[in-house]
């Protein structure tokens, strides 16, 4: 697995379909090519499923408010008497999968079992204070795949939050109170057992989770441009990939279908079509640069004013990036005492520089980074220098 850390993965660069299926041979069919590897994936996934010491992942308890943090549970560990355990986690747990089936990296049941047995695992995209007084996990020295910061977006076949027959995640699992987790070991022990649905769920959810036949990459967001909102949870492209992995992966489609329950897709009645995307790497220009939402519909910010009249602007005395401002869209406008005036898109920033600060000790305590001097070095190809 480690392996992964020297694969070079592919920026998204600009491009344009006519149709989904054209989509689908553009961005989405090469990520399905490393056929023995998905197999070997499967495989070994079936069989750690029925190991019985072993660390499932539950997507719950990951996003609050601010006034409500002491809910967030990512990273927390709970162990039953049968000797699973299981940890909460949000959507960046997966990323690290959808890696190793890039790379052409199978899994073992071995080095799966030893790598969610070890304590240094990204389980979220960040963590809080809070968070870290009891959670069993820490991101130090851990392996991370960040794809995000080459302009990818993550997206399920199946829906991991929900579509578990009638079954629902948060009544089979409720979010237990913070007393209950041992501030020591960091392990919360539960005396009673699972039960036989929660058994169940968990493993179909975790399968959901990370199984190499259940997700694909699309361009982010606010790089695609169509007639929709989010092509990545558009019914008629989950359907056709859908359709394509399964002829494919015929067995191992059939056995991931079962144990992840079955779900029935919703029929399509759009027709999609003239999708186009954008270059992540773009670089905005010195004397102006432009913030694309959604729709691409484009903002100009002039080289001097302090964008107070854009959406999502913030104006500091310090360089800072930071995992709650991350997914905002905030333009940030440092004004340092020395006079020097800079301007960055902090989601820009934070993409292309996570590796190194996310492993800073300023982050493992604080969630963020700040410099109120200067702009790192490493930080200044992407940064706009206004004065």
């Amino acid at each position: 697995m480690e392996k992964v850390k020297d694969f070079c993965f592919d920026k998204v660069i600009a491009g344009k379909a006519n149709s989904i299926p054209d989509f689908y041979e553009s961005i989405i069919k090469q990520q399905f090519t490393n056929i023995e590897t998905i197999k070997r994936t499967h495989d070994a996934l079936m069989t750690y499923l029925n190991l019985d010491n072993k660390t499932l992942f539950l997507r719950l308890y990951g996003s609050y408010a601010k006034d409500k943090y002491d809910l967030l549970r990512r990273g927390f560990l709970t162990e039953y008497p049968c000797k699973t355990r299981i940890s909460f986690c949000d959507n960046t747990f997966s990323m690290l999968f959808t890696g190793l089936k890039l790379a052409n990296i199978p899994l073992t049941n071995i080095n799966l079992s030893e790598y969610l047995s070890q304590r240094s695992l990204i389980t979220s995209f960040g963590v809080t204070s809070k968070e870290k007084e009891l959670s069993y996990y820490t991101s130090k020295n851990a392996l991370r795949v960040n794809l995000n910061s080459k302009g990818w977006y993550l997206a399920h076949i199946k829906p991991v939050g929900y579509g578990y027959l009638n079954l629902d995640l948060k009544s089979l699992f409720p979010n237990p109170p913070r007393h209950e987790w041992n501030k020591e070991t960091k392990i919360r022990i539960s005396q009673s057992n699972l039960s036989d649905d929660q058994n169940r769920i968990i493993k179909a959810h975790f399968l959901r989770l990370i199984h190499p036949l259940n997700s694909f990459l699309l361009p982010k967001r606010n790089l695609i441009n169509y007639d929709g909102s989010n092509l990545g949870e558009e019914t008629e492209l989950i359907n056709y990939v859908s359709e394509k992995i399964k002829l494919i992966f015929k067995d191992q489609y059939d056995e991931f279908d079962t144990i992840s329950m079955k779900y029935n897709f919703q029929p399509s009645n759009t027709n999609i079509s003239n999708i186009e995307w954008v270059d992540y790497s773009k670089k905005y220009s010195n004397k102006s640069q432009y913030v694309n939402d959604v729709n691409t519909k484009a903002v100009k910010i002039s080289k001097i004013k302090s964008l107070q009249n854009v959406e999502g602007q913030k104006e500091t005395k310090c360089f800072k990036i930071s995992q709650n401002w991350y997914g905002q869209g905030m333009i940030i406008t440092v004004r340092f005492g020395n006079g020097k005036i800079y301007q960055y898109n902090h989601d820009e920033v934070f993409d292309k520089t996570i590796l190194h600060y996310g492993n800073l000790d300023c982050w493992e305590r604080y969630g963020y980074y700040s410099s109120s001097k200067n702009i790192p070095a490493r930080v200044l190809p992407f940064v706009t220098e206004i004065i």
